[in-house]
């Protein structure tokens, strides 16, 4: 029946409008949708906390703002470029900039895209671009329970696992499980076979991308 089938397919709609929102709402990376004039109609959990912490990309009133004006300048013209329809896809590809940190951090990354007008005009109108913002500074650490079951980790090795993580060192380790260096020695060496490394700093690279951009609430 008609109606039925229309039922189904907004059941449809509905539950995969809620798998997108999962999705964004995990990630670590900033996701603002722009329009024509920089105000931001949607900002995911990190876009938000980005803008919240004022440190060189904010809000003013409801527009995206940068504090040094040729950075500005810049978003401004990548901003106008994937916004209008006209040029054609091939000729508005958006763009990549850097934006400087007042605080002194590393710099954000904003990866310019031009939104595709007829997906989401249903819900925004006409966007001009969505804004892809990454923190260097934020990244994705996997929890314990994720490394003990990607990894095969026993709960030792994988709170060694996290220390490292954290950016201590053996010593730290050794005074926070309240073990001996000849114990954590061997834990390390345990979690290098088990990831498949010879070296701690690719221990870290590896299990630092075993989340990727997503946050975890395990730890």
């Amino acid at each position: 029946m008609p109606h039925l089938q229309r039922a189904a397919r907004l059941r449809h709609g509905l539950s995969m409008l809620q798998v997108e929102a999962t999705v964004l709402d995990a990630l670590t990376l900033g996701i603002l949708v722009i329009d024509e004039r920089l105000e931001v109609l949607y900002a995911n959990p990190s876009g938000r906390g980005m803008l919240a912490k004022n440190d060189g990309i904010a809000m003013a009133g409801n527009r995206l703002t940068l504090s040094q004006p040729k950075e500005r300048a810049e978003l401004r013209n990548l901003s106008m470029r994937a916004c209008d329809p006209s040029l054609g896809p091939a000729i508005r590809p958006g763009g990549v900039m850097t934006v400087m940190r007042p605080s002194g951090r590393r710099p954000f990354t904003v990866v310019v895209k031009p939104a595709d007008a007829k997906t989401l005009k249903s819900s925004y109108g006409n966007p001009a671009a969505i804004f892809l913002i990454s923190d260097p500074d934020d990244q994705a650490m996997p929890g314990k329970a994720l490394l003990a079951r990607v990894y095969g980790l026993t709960p030792a090795e994988a709170s060694l696992a996290g220390i490292l993580l954290r950016g201590d060192d053996l010593n730290d380790a050794c005074d926070e499980m309240s073990i001996q260096r000849t114990t954590a020695r061997t834990h390390l060496q345990h979690l290098f076979q088990k990831v498949g490394v010879s070296r701690q700093a690719e221990l870290l690279a590896v299990l630092l991308r075993t989340a990727g951009p997503v946050r975890t609430s395990s730890r």
